[in-house]
Formats: structure tokens, sequence, C-alpha cells
């Protein structure tokens, strides 16, 4: 059996129908059942831990510690109580300015949410465990169930705003557009698959070590829709976002390939060739 909490969640419900799709039996779990309070009945072969607070404009830290790191550590203590592994989601956030770093640093998280990833990365770098334990630092992750997201992927803001305006908002500050290292969910739950095989602990970043400005993402949008569904703005970012706002992310790869020497993730063009009317019927029908 398979655990996976957050299976309501983006990444969670992709990698739960991917578990099932492939044979396994899935127990899901959301906040109310912790892994302290819920007895395993059968053998437990690992657990994806999904769940967390993953906005970058929450500011309750109490509710930070309590759901991304209280309940994690609860997770990792009940996995080495029942002798398997885990694999829980940290984030590439916790870079901040930093661009193509490495695991062990420089990070330097502009806000809570990121603060809070990066506390329970290091409170397991110094732990001695006895399972495998796993840290994926997902860069800028896209897919089709983001709907409920508070602060979705460009990929669906660009459709969202292609099907109700027919404008896509790109903000520059002095001519400086923003870049991401932009990873596709499907590649997000290969890595874990097989980073969960290799039974290795520690963190991972999980990117494709290349960067697309979010003009670039707007043009492949606009390629999808027509010009003439998609006119794309550039203009002024507001001036309250400019201090802190990340103009850049991009995996450091080297860490990863150690364990998967093949990883070889798709760029967006390639998997929106692929999953472009199906997101984009899938939007139409979440929204209007």
């Amino acid at each position: 059996m398979i655990i996976v909490t957050g299976d309501r969640g983006f990444i969670g419900s992709e990698l739960k129908q991917h578990l099932v799709d492939s044979g396994y039996k899935v127990h899901s779990l959301d906040w109310a059942d912790r892994g302290k309070t819920w007895t395993a009945t059968e053998p437990i072969e690992w657990i994806f831990h999904m769940g967390a607070i993953s906005e970058t404009n929450v500011f309750d830290w109490d509710a930070l510690v309590t759901k991304n790191i209280k309940d994690t550590q609860d997770w990792i203590h009940f996995a080495q109580a029942h002798d398997c592994g885990i694999t829980y989601a940290s984030s590439a956030s916790l870079y901040g300015p930093w661009a193509n770093s490495p695991e062990w640093g420089p990070v330097q998280p502009q806000h809570p949410y990121g603060i809070s990833k990066l506390s329970i990365d290091l409170w397991c770098a110094e732990q001695n465990f006895t399972v495998p334990v796993q840290g994926v630092r997902f860069f800028n992750v896209y897919g089709r169930n983001e709907g409920h997201k508070a602060q979705p992927s460009p990929i669906r803001r660009y459709i969202e705003s292609a099907i109700t305006t027919r404008k896509l908002t790109v903000w520059h500050d002095k001519g400086r557009l923003g870049s991401r290292d932009f990873i596709s969910v499907d590649d997000c739950i290969s890595a874990m698959m097989r980073l969960k095989q290799s039974k290795v602990s520690g963190v991972y970043n999980i990117g494709t070590g290349k960067q697309l400005t979010f003009e670039d993402i707007a043009r492949l949008i606009q390629k999808h829709v027509g010009i003439e569904n998609a006119q794309i703005y550039v203009t002024p970012m507001p001036e309250h976002m400019i201090e802190k706002y990340q103009w850049e992310s991009c995996a450091n790869l080297n860490k990863l390939l150690t364990v998967i020497p093949d990883w070889n993730p798709q760029t967006v063009e390639q998997w929106l060739d692929q999953n472009f009317t199906l997101l984009y019927n899938k939007i139409s029908k979440e929204i209007l």
C-alpha cells in the first residue's frame, strides 16, 4: 500500500491517479487524518507527503509551522515506525534570488512559505533516519489540476485569460522580464517514482535546468489559441512587487543526475503540443 497526503491538491491528485493507473493500492489522507492518529492495517510500501500550505502569500506563521513543518515531521516519524520510505514536497522557492543553486545553497527564501520548507529540509539534514527520506524541491510546476489553486502556473493563467479577456499580460521592470524553470507535473511524478525506486535519502531539485520568460509562455499559449484570441501586453510591474520578486529560477540538476542519469524532462512546448486541447477544454468547463 502507498499513502498519499494532499491527494485533493494539484500534484497530489495527479500523483494519486498515476499510482492507481499503475496498479498500486493507494490510501489517501488529508489534514483531518494526520499520520500520528491513523493506524495502518497492512504493510506500507511508501508515503508521498504532498499535503501542505503551498501559497507564497500566506503570512500566518503558526499555520505554516503546523502544516508545513510539524505535519511533515509527524509523517517522517510515522514512516520510520512503519519501516517505509517517504517523499515529501519541498520547494525551489527557498533559493530566492539565487538561480542554478545546488541543493546545499546558497538559499534566501523571500516569504514565510519558503522559510517553512527550508526549515524542514534543515531539520531532516540533522537527523539520522532509518528509512529513505526524500525531499523534492519542485521548481515551477504546471499541469492539468490547477483549478483550485490561488496561485496557478502562468500556463493556466494565460489560458484562462485567453478564454475570458483575450489579453495576456506580461510584467516587466525597466525591460527586465521574469523567467522560471517550468516543469510538468508528469515529469515531477516520474522523478518521484524513480527516486522512490532508488531508495536514496536527501533533497533533490526537480526541474528542467532551463528557463523561459513569462513572455515565452504567453507566446506558446498564443500559438495554440491564435493571435486574435490572445493579444500580449507587456506592462510595468506593480511597484510593491519589485523589491522581493524572484526574477529567475533554474534547477541545478547535478545531484538528481547522479540518481537519474538519463533525466530528460519535456519542454513546455512539447507538453502543450500533447496536452493543450484537453487542458483548454478542462479550463473552459471550470471557469465558464
